[in-house]
């Protein structure tokens, strides 16, 4: 997964996308992970490729993920995926991302909680690149957005 985010070509991308995007429920932490970050990746490369194949949706399920590791590359993702909507001026777009703004809070809350495991501790900070991310989400989401 990881050379296939880095040297596939559009063509062979479309191949290999529905595998790809199967792997995201994968039994094993570290597949699922992976999986995300290869997404990531094609969706960096080719964005009109993933429209229409429920990344959104997949990458919701993955923020409730138990294994906290698969929950931030997806948080990571749809923050890249917001922006894009954003920049793109895409209303509609960005405002499914909006829906979110509950779910991130409630993983803020969990990080600063320390309920994540002390792995992802630095210098007895919980998380704090994840924490950086979630605030820099937030602060986009809310962005002219009072509801938010």
């Amino acid at each position: 997964l990881g050379t296939a985010a880095k040297v596939l070509t559009e063509d062979v991308i479309k191949a290999v996308l529905s595998v790809v995007l199967g792997l995201t429920s994968h039994m094993h932490f570290q597949v699922r992970k992976r999986a995300i970050v290869t997404l990531h990746a094609f969706h960096n490369r080719c964005p009109h490729l993933l429209a229409g194949e429920g990344v959104p949706e997949i990458l919701q399920d993955a923020l409730c993920d138990k294994e906290p590791s698969v929950m931030s590359m997806a948080v990571n993702f749809l923050f890249d995926m917001a922006l894009h909507a954003k920049q793109s001026g895409d209303a509609a777009g960005f405002a499914l991302y909006v829906k979110l703004v509950p779910a991130l809070t409630g993983i803020l809350r969990q990080v600063v909680e320390h309920k994540l495991h002390h792995d992802f501790n630095y210098h007895r900070l919980p998380a704090p690149w994840l924490q950086i991310k979630l605030l820099r989400f937030l602060a986009m989401l809310a962005a002219g957005n009072e509801e938010a």
